[in-house]
This record gives structure tokens, sequence and C-alpha cells, in this order.
């Protein structure tokens, strides 16, 4: 563990130096750090479409799942007399909810993973998670008592003070250090969005695929 720790440091002193020795004035560097902010919104605007995707593939999972309760309430019909019709039928109905139940499932655990890169990467200016303090906690209750409301609010000017100050005392390298940073970020988790959407599709592909299957079979017996 302590030389797993110890080659993740060497690697962030590694960059680190890397943009601290490189050749650039000040106007190049900040010139260099504005067009990586540009990627930066660019990329974002890509990881928005893919999440947008990812919400519909919940919307056919959530439409999949009413389409296999009804399909299974078919099965107490009196129509339906027969055994091995009934079976195939809730043989389908439980492909359609086994598929919808996966879909969200995963799609619920996609949501909630931890990302590797969050423990390792230091963008104090993009992300609050490195300039917020722990104890700036946001209450699970919207509601806050005087006391509380004035501890938040010393938290928070003492937060901004911490943030102003590192801004202000930044050198145009540390700036470019931080947004290539982020925009490398930002790049590593447009990767992880379009896996987790392919992911998904995959899950829905399949069930569907053996669904119909299964509805063959159904409309031959019921032939």
């Amino acid at each position: 563990m302590n030389s797993s720790n110890g080659e993740l440091s060497s690697l962030r002193d590694q960059y680190h130096k890397l943009v601290e020795s490189s050749s650039l004035d000040n106007k190049d560097t900040l010139s260099l750090a504005a067009r990586c902010r540009e990627l930066i919104f660019h990329i974002h605007q890509r990881i928005e479409y893919c999440e947008k995707r990812r919400g519909q593939m919940v919307v056919i999972s959530l439409s999949l799942l009413a389409a296999a309760v009804a399909l299974f309430a078919t099965t107490f019909l009196k129509a339906m007399d027969s055994g091995l019709l009934v079976s195939l039928v809730r043989l389908t109905a439980l492909l359609l909810f086994l598929t919808a139940a996966i879909t969200l499932a995963l799609y619920s655990l996609q949501t909630n993973f931890k990302y590797p890169f969050i423990e390792i990467t230091k963008t104090w200016r993009w992300f609050y998670h490195y300039s917020v303090s722990k104890e700036y906690k946001p209450p699970f209750v919207p509601f806050e008592g005087l006391k509380q409301r004035e501890r938040m609010q010393k938290i928070h000017l003492k937060d901004m003070l911490t943030y102003a100050e590192k801004t202000l005392g930044s050198s145009p390298k540390e700036e470019l250090e931080q947004d290539l940073e982020q925009l490398f970020l930002v790049i590593v988790n447009e990767k992880y969005k379009n896996a987790q959407l392919t992911h998904l599709r995959i899950v829905i592909s399949w069930g569907l695929g053996l669904t119909l299957l299964a509805m063959i079979a159904t409309t031959i017996v019921a032939i």
C-alpha cells in the first residue's frame, strides 16, 4: 500500500514539474489555460448529452416494468385456458421484469459509483470536494436553527477566504496546472459515462432479444 502511495505521489510530482519547467511565458501560459477551459465546457456538454441518454434508458426500463406487470396480469384471464400458453406468457413477463430490474439496478450502481480519480485529483479551483471543508454540509432536512445557521455562515466565509487566498496566490503556471488536470478529468469522466451508457444498452438489448424469442414461442403455441 505504501509503495502504491509512493508511486502515485511520484506521478503527481512528475506532472507538477512538467508544467513548472515548461518554457511558456505568462502570456502564453494564461492563453493555454483559457483554451483548456473552452474544451472543458465543450466536453461537459457532451457528458450532459450522454447523461440524458442514460436517463432515457431508465424511462425505457420503467416502461418495460409496466409492460411486465400488465402481461403477467393477463395470465389470470379466463381466456388463458392453456397451461403451456400461461407459462410462456409468464416467462415473457418475467424476462421483461428482469431486464427492467437489472437495468435500473445497474443505473443506480453507476450513479453512485465512486470514481477512482476522485481521491487523487487536486482540482481545488473546479470542484467543491477539494475546496470546501467537510464541515460545510447541507442539512438532510432543509431547516437550520439560528446557531447552526451562524456556524455555517462562518464556515462559508472561512472557506471563501481560503479559496480567495489560493486563487490570488496562484501563478499563471499553477492556474494552467489546475485547468489541464480538470480538462483531463472531464475527458476521463466522459469515457466512463459513455461506457456506462453502453452497458445499459447491452442489458436492454439482450433482455429484449430473449423476450422476443419467448414471444415468438408464445405465438406459435397460441396458433
